[in-house]
């Protein structure tokens, strides 16, 4: 009884063991509700930002971004402002909007990097509360609501009273159906605010075009003005010439001549010939040609007027030449025309009716352009035809850029591939906005139109002269995207050679193309379809992941394989989908970044998947099973019960006691004859006394303590090794060990000799000491800069890893070197550094990249560049690369400087006539200086 009682006790004991070194796994929460909102009160979706230190985070950049239960864009990014308590929220007007389900998100920049957060909310009816929010009103029963409603005591609801007079009496009705009695059909309130809306979205594209026409509106009406001046001053000399003396008249001839100005004035100049000049630059001598002779004309004259004034005073020539004068005048005006006139109208407000129609029609043009597209993979291949042949038509009509007949042509037929299709109307897009570019503004340079083309994939840019007078140079030159090399193009233009940029590390097409005046040329680079993941290959995948999964089945790795194996499928299907919904070239190429981010998931799950296949080959074995997902609990079970016997059978053998040596084998001590034996006590019949024992109890607690802690402690320490051992996410950099190390330890000072030896001389053998540990020395791979953040400084972390430990932080604006790249699990891209001597990983959304490696500031400058100010701005430099940091300077015109850093976006330029530093846009360089 007493055994069955021990082991029972040892029992428990492992049990609890177990018990505590089993861990426990975490569960996650089931999502809770989207937020509800209704539909006749405003909703605000928001959310709380707290650092790990649960400080609320008040300086964050943080942006709302929700789309309509159709998929399309309801708020783009919309900025939610910042409160001191971490609140950032944003008010939705739900009012008018469709009901359901709006996929939205909060996303954030903050210091420690960039984190999103699902927000998606409901927008339904409002409910039976919200109408019954009366105590005279229940579900049964309506209270005094028809009265409320109708008003009036004859109104019922079986009763209209006078309601039908009282609606029809006012004058603004409408209806809720379309639908009459007779069948026919009346416009709703819906159909008239659909054509609203239409015309508002014409109102503003009319508005740009009216913009882009101010400047010469204003510059027609100037001259208007002008005109009428000299009109007043020659009536007024030709009513009075009997009353008005010499002196008069040429007073009014003075206001006249400088009213009309010279022949050498320019569009800046507010006279007469000023205004014409600027009609000139418009649109040609052709355009203006009458109003300019009338007006050298009316300047000549003039001239005679007061030379025969002055030597004759009034005679007949001098009327005669006023009777001139005022023809001259009056040919000008007829010139100008009115602001009635018509696009037929040979006038110059005819001219200005004539570009603002064709613009008009250009922006038609393009509209019906877009929609085509927009419809194209749901309309039929004769539909598509029908429309490209007429649109064709249409916009040859409207064209003033020459040699394009291959792109307005409609020699199309209704068995032309639908890929030449497409490529026409990309080609009479790019048509239509060259034409209208030589409507809207004043130019003189060359005209260069880019766009791409289906046909694996086809780079094309029209360039156009529009003078009519001079042959121009265009210096051509188009950067391809990164991923195209050498061996990828197919085929091109004679006039272009492919040249390789080192400092951006991409190949470009470049040429000095000679243009005669009105001259057009149209050049292509035909590449291989490189930004499209072929189907078969990813056929290939799901069939790899599909074999890979199938062993998994029946064992303790299927959960993890599981997972894997649905991530892979899920990552292909978008990928498919991506690829699908890229329509045109350009969506092709830009989707291909986001697939291939996609593909990096697939093949990093596939690798991970092909692991714990390898593991799972041994599962029938006991070491293949320990290797499961539960390892860690597995070995934590075995060693408690491992030792827990082992300890139990020592302490059942302690219990034990002793055989006793019998006494014949005791074999008396032998005592030489010179030494007496040593005296033995009498043996009286009394037994010699016992050496005192603890009690049984004490003993055994404190043998069954000693076993349990010793048993726990062990286990634990054996647990935790092991799971110190297994493999991290991503590895830290390990230590590069110096080369000299200890040959024979250096003795402590305080070190005794051994007793059982005498000391020794010390040997002349040299002793060789530790080196400091140096810092491993690193392939730096490129350069970059850290991006002004809102807190301008970034985190450097231990691993590539958000939730890593936190090293240091780094200011923006610093230069560092960056020795790796490398993407984690949720994709982000992250680079190695070092920065102060600490290395660590930083994100690669917060810097930029150095096209080329800063000189220092003894060594000369990379280049000289032109900072091109245009007319109508004005050019900053800032004190970091961005345009929220502070301005070092202000450049009102052209100016020379040299370049000390530079990235994609951003120069760091010296301006050495006034030696100031700043930083400016890539958009304002002009490069090739001598």
């Amino acid at each position: 009884m007493k055994t069955v009682t021990k082991y029972c006790k040892w029992l428990k004991i492992l049990l609890a063991g177990i018990f505590f070194l089993v861990p426990a796994f975490p569960v996650s929460a089931a999502p809770g509700e989207y937020q509800q909102c209704t539909n006749t009160a405003d909703c605000i979706v928001g959310e709380f930002l707290f650092n790990d230190e649960y400080v609320p985070v008040a300086d964050a950049d943080c942006t709302l971004t929700a789309r309509y239960p159709d998929g399309t864009v309801f708020i783009n990014s919309a900025t939610l402002p910042p409160s001191a308590d971490g609140w950032y929220s944003y008010d939705i007007g739900t009012s008018g909007q469709p009901l359901g389900l709006y996929r939205s998100q909060i996303c954030c920049t903050t210091i420690d990097g960039y984190m999103c957060l699902d927000k998606s909310f409901t927008i339904t009816q409002d409910t039976a509360e919200s109408v019954w929010s009366y105590d005279n009103r229940t579900i049964s029963s309506f209270g005094n609501i028809v009265q409320e409603i109708w008003t009036y005591s004859d109104r019922s609801l079986s009763g209209f009273g006078t309601l039908v007079s009282d609606i029809w009496g006012h004058t603004s009705k409408t209806l809720s159906s379309p639908t009459l009695d007779n069948g026919a059909t009346l416009a709703t309130t819906d159909t008239v605010n659909s054509v609203g809306t239409s015309l508002s979205d014409i109102s503003l594209q009319l508005t740009s075009v009216q913009n882009d026409l101010v400047t010469i509106d204003s510059k027609v009406d100037s001259l208007q003005t002008s005109v009428t001046t000299i009109q007043t001053n020659t009536d007024n000399i030709l009513a009075k010439w009997s009353t008005y003396s010499v002196t008069d008249i040429l007073n009014y001839i003075d206001s006249l001549e400088s009213e009309l100005g010279n022949n050498t004035q320019t569009c800046t100049d507010d006279s007469v010939f000023g205004q014409v000049q600027c009609l000139i630059d418009k649109w040609g001598t052709n355009s203006a040609s009458t109003i300019y002779n009338a007006a050298n004309g009316a300047y000549t004259t003039a001239t005679a007027l007061r030379s025969e004034l002055n030597f004759n005073g009034k005679s007949t020539t001098a009327y005669d030449e006023i009777i001139t004068l005022k023809a001259y005048v009056d040919s000008i005006e007829n010139s100008i025309g009115s602001t009635s006139d018509t696009s037929n109208t040979a006038s110059i407000f005819g001219r200005i009716q004539q570009v603002k129609e064709a613009i008009e029609a250009i922006d038609n043009s393009t509209l019906d352009l877009n929609d085509l597209l927009e419809k194209w993979g749901s309309l039929s291949a004769t539909d598509i035809y029908d429309k490209v042949k007429d649109l064709s038509t249409d916009i040859a009509a409207i064209n003033s850029v020459s040699n394009v007949e291959n792109i307005t042509n409609n020699n199309i037929t209704q068995n032309t591939d639908l890929s030449e299709l497409m490529n026409q109307v990309l080609a009479m897009k790019a048509l239509l906005s060259t034409n209208r570019t030589l409507l809207e503004t004043v130019v003189s340079k060359p005209i260069i139109t880019s766009w791409l083309e289906e046909g694996s994939i086809i780079f094309k840019s029209l360039i156009t002269n529009p003078s009519k007078t001079s042959t121009q140079t265009v210096p051509y030159l188009y950067y391809f995207p990164s991923e195209v090399k050498q061996e990828n193009i197919i085929k091109k233009s004679p006039e272009l050679e492919i040249k390789f940029d080192a400092t951006k590390s991409v190949y470009y097409a470049s040429a000095d193309i000679t243009l005669k005046p009105g001259g057009t040329i149209i050049l292509e680079v035909q590449v291989e379809d490189i930004w499209t993941i072929p189907q078969e290959k990813i056929d290939s995948l799901k069939k790899q992941a599909d074999e890979l999964f199938a062993p998994l089945k029946n064992t303790s790795y299927f959960a993890q394989g599981t997972t894997l194996h649905s991530n892979i499928l899920a990552s292909l299907d978008k990928i498919t989908i991506l690829q699908k919904q890229a329509k045109l070239p350009e969506d092709k190429i830009i989707g291909y970044y986001e697939t291939k981010i996609e593909l990096d998931s697939v093949n990093r799950n596939l690798e991970s998947l092909k692991t714990i296949v390898s593991s799972a080959g041994s599962i029938g074995t006991l070491s293949g099973f320990i290797g499961g997902v539960q390892a860690i609990s597995v070995w934590g079970i075995i060693i408690v019960l491992v030792a827990g016997f082992a300890f139990l059978a020592i302490y059942i053998r302690s219990l034990t006691p002793p055989k006793p040596t019998p006494p014949s084998l005791i074999t008396p001590p032998v005592y030489s004859t010179s030494q007496a034996p040593p005296s033995q006590p009498q043996d009286n019949g009394i037994p010699p006394p016992t050496k005192p024992r603890a009690s049984p109890k004490i003993h055994r607690g404190i043998t069954i303590a000693a076993i349990v802690g010793l048993s726990f402690g062990l286990s634990s320490s054996v647990t935790y090794q092991i799971f110190q051992s297994r493999p991290q996410k991503s590895a830290i950099l390990p230590s590069v060990l110096s080369a000299t190390t200890d040959a024979t330890p250096t003795p402590s000072q305080k070190t005794e000799p051994s007793p059982t030896k005498p000391p020794q001389e010390p040997t002349n053998t040299p002793q060789i000491t530790p080196t400091q540990t140096p810092t491993p020395t690193l392939s730096i791979l490129k350069k970059v800069i850290i991006a002004p953040t809102n807190g301008n400084k970034i985190n450097l972390r231990s691993q590539p890893d958000s939730n890593s430990v936190l090293i240091t932080t780094i200011p923006s604006g610093i230069e560092i070197p960056i020795y790796s790249e490398k993407y984690n699990d949720l994709g982000e891209k992250w680079l190695q550094t070092s920065y102060d001597s600490t290395q660590g990983w930083i994100l690669s959304l917060l810097v930029q990249e150095i096209q080329s490696p800063a000189p220092s500031s003894s060594s000369a400058p990379l280049s000289k560049i032109n900072i091109r100010v245009p007319s109508y701005d004005t050019v900053y430099l800032y004190s970091k690369p961005s345009f929220n940091s502070s301005v070092t300077h202000k450049l009102t015109q052209d100016q020379t400087a040299e370049i000390l850093v530079e990235t994609k976006r951003w120069v760091k330029v010296i301006l050495t006539r006034i030696n100031v530093e700043g930083w400016i846009s890539q958009d304002f360089i002009e490069r090739n200086l001598p």
